[in-house]
């Protein structure tokens, strides 16, 4: 039994071979385009075979080059979609926001070079870490506000965001303190495969009174016993830490049993790179 799109259907249309390759996207890229609701096909078949119309060469070849240009799949999407509505302030913002994503990426690649040229690189390579230690936490009343998105970004605007909103409310409610450094809480779990989607909470420490936004919460974060380990030095580094800490807990019997925390325990702003301290709490059983 014939189970493709009848050939009339198809008339006129460009299989995916021949789209992939007046495109110069790849056929890998436009499944995951169409899967993304990028570019969807113009007919697909039960078997999953993919037919472009040639009107969708434009749109296409846009997207290669906002590919070519680093855009992400998420900047992407805001891109066409600013470009559709001819939405200029949204357009620009996206590109502003890119702007600093390669500012950050480049600093980091002259951060890499230095550590090549001094050789502190072997640093890394030896996994130089503290000794991870069991630590009691204790219940924490937060501010929080989660969102999905790359992990850089979202964790800064989502800090931003809270501490913000209880800066603001401080100036007429001295009772509202911050009682503790602001934290990142990651939900996701082995099921999830990217890092454009992750699962991000932030929460700040806080006691007094608080009125928060729709997409904010005010809530206790439970006490319970906590892996705990210190990382110094830049926040692209921290894997070392967390793979110290795996190691010891399977030499210990320890599984994670929840979601794990960051604590940022000082300022990037005011510290250099090299000095900046996170620690980092692993629920276990």
């Amino acid at each position: 039994m014939d189970i493709s799109v009848p050939m009339s259907r198809r008339d006129g249309l460009l299989n995916i071979g021949w789209f992939s390759m007046i495109t110069r996207l790849s056929k890998r890229a436009l499944r995951l385009y169409d899967e993304k609701d990028l570019l969807k096909p113009e007919f697909k078949e039960i078997t999953g075979y993919r037919y472009y119309h040639y009107e969708q060469i434009p749109m296409a070849i846009k997207l290669k080059n906002l590919s070519d240009l680093g855009f992400g799949l998420c900047e992407m999407k805001q891109m066409m979609e600013a470009i559709q509505t001819e939405d200029q302030g949204k357009f620009d913002d996206v590109v502003q926001q890119h702007i600093q994503n390669l500012d950050a990426e480049l600093k980091r690649m002259e951060e890499v070079r230095g550590s090549l040229e001094d050789g502190s690189f072997m640093k890394v390579v030896n996994m130089e870490e503290n000794t991870p230690e069991i630590k009691e936490v204790a219940a924490i009343r937060v501010v929080s506000k989660r969102e999905i998105g790359s992990y850089d970004p979202t964790i800064g605007n989502l800090i931003m965001a809270v501490c913000s909103t209880v800066g603001r409310q401080q100036l007429s409610n001295p009772d509202l303190q911050f009682t503790g450094p602001p934290m990142s809480i990651y939900h996701d779990n082995e099921d999830k495969a990217g890092c454009d989607d992750a699962d991000i909470e932030v929460c700040v420490p806080i006691k007094g009174q608080i009125e928060v936004d729709k997409d904010m919460e005010v809530k206790t974060l439970p006490a319970m016993k906590m892996i705990s380990i210190i990382h110094k030095g830049p926040y692209n580094q921290v894997g070392e830490a967390y793979a110290v800490a795996f190691k010891w807990m399977k030499e210990k019997g320890y599984t994670v049993n929840g979601p794990c925390r960051e604590l940022y325990l000082n300022d990037p702003k005011d510290v250099e790179e090299a000095d900046i301290l996170k620690e980092i709490q692993i629920p276990f059983k």
